[in-house]
């Protein structure tokens, strides 16, 4: 049993961070907030404190997008197969076919809300203390490039952007930084090229976006972990494997403590140490695996589109009104999740589900394409999200 990098416990990971970043902004945007509960028993409080972990998912995300991407560059970049042409056509399709029509969906939600309730778009905006949205020409391509954050504004309503910048120059700095140290050919221009590029960066990129990149290469490293041979049984292990899996619910129960130094990088570290463990734990069956492996399929689309679909529900039918939890309040959540989840699926069966086609197009190797990855590809993307 060889852990790959397509794995049915790691596409179950990321479809469940998907699933609780839609949870978590629905319910923020639908729901009153627990404080306000007239009764908060053991039941709401367990749905408050599941529909709170947007953030986690998050951070979940960058580890896996070190594990499945960083991971397998650096496995490229050992065995002296690194092309920086297929790697970046590789990312850039990867994310350019869901980021360019989520900008397109999000300028006609916005457009289309403030004409039909303009006021509840202001209403929602000044609940929740939130900027106006931006959509000028300057922020939409600070966006298409991955300025977002570092230059300009996320672009309209979708926040979730902002991650996008983070992992799209953790994909750029990290080949940048290691090549020189595999090409020896042509050392001290890799190495010049490099330099330049990573002393641009650090005095460019936000302190946060870099140290979040420490999760990313915690990713990284659990991926060359998992590929260890000689570490196979010990990850097989039924004592590693409880310690590995109760890694997950500690790191979330210490990031959810008040005042404590460091929490997203234990809970990001946490969730690396558990990868390569979930990436060796057995087959859990068909149905199973197909599951993940479909929610996996659309977990970019879904966190690229799921927060101006909300948004367009909320300020046009349901702002300024937030409901109690309860049976209707629970009817609302219920079906703004759906009508966001559909409105994921349908942009996927688009734009996403295309990746592979689009990519072997425009390179040119579409026999390739159906014989596995390419070198410098990387494994489903954005986190491949």
């Amino acid at each position: 049993m060889q852990a790959k990098a397509h794995n049915e416990h790691l596409d179950a990971v990321r479809a469940i961070a998907a699933l609780l970043v839609l949870a978590a902004n629905v319910r923020i945007t639908v729901l009153v907030d627990f404080s306000e509960l007239p009764v908060q028993g053991l039941v709401e409080a367990a749905f408050y404190a599941v529909t709170s972990l947007g953030h986690v998912a998050v951070l979940t995300f960058f580890a896996l997008s070190g594990y499945l991407v960083g991971g397998r560059a650096l496995t490229v970049l050992r065995r002296g197969q690194w092309s920086w042409s297929s790697y970046l056509l590789r990312r850039l399709t990867r994310l350019w076919i869901v980021v360019l029509p989520a900008l397109g969906l999000t300028w006609c939600l916005d457009l289309l809300s403030a004409r039909l309730n303009s006021e509840g778009v202001s209403m929602f905006l000044e609940h929740f203390g939130l900027p106006q949205y931006d959509h000028s020409s300057a922020t939409l391509i600070g966006n298409i490039f991955f300025l977002q954050t570092i230059l300009t504004p996320t672009f309209g309503s979708d926040a979730p952007l902002w991650s996008l910048a983070n992992e799209f120059w953790y994909y750029l700095i990290f080949p940048l930084a290691l090549v020189p140290f595999f090409d020896r050919r042509r050392w001290r221009l890799n190495a010049a090229v490099s330099a330049a590029s990573l002393a641009l960066a650090a005095a460019i990129l936000p302190l946060k976006l870099i140290l979040l990149g420490l999760i990313w290469l915690a990713g990284v490293a659990a991926s060359m972990l998992a590929q260890t041979e000689r570490l196979h049984a010990f990850l097989r292990h039924p004592g590693v494997r409880v310690v590995g899996l109760a890694l997950i619910p500690a790191s979330i129960a210490y990031a959810r403590l008040p005042g404590e130094l460091g929490q997203e990088f234990v809970l990001g570290l946490a969730m690396s140490a558990a990868l390569p463990v979930l990436a060796h734990l057995p087959s859990f069956g068909a149905a199973y695996k197909a599951s993940a492996a479909r929610l996996a399929g659309i977990s970019y689309t879904l966190y690229l589109v799921h927060f101006p679909v909300i948004l367009f529900i909320v300020t046009v039918w349901i702002t300024p009104h937030q409901w109690a939890f309860g049976p209707t309040g629970l009817a609302v959540f219920a079906s703004v999740f759906a009508a966001a989840l559909a409105a994921a699926w349908g942009v996927w069966w688009l734009f996403e589900r295309h990746t592979d086609a689009v990519y072997a197009a425009l390179s040119g190797r579409a026999a390739s394409s159906r014989n596995g990855p390419l070198p410098g590809v990387g494994s489903p993307g954005a986190v491949d999200r």
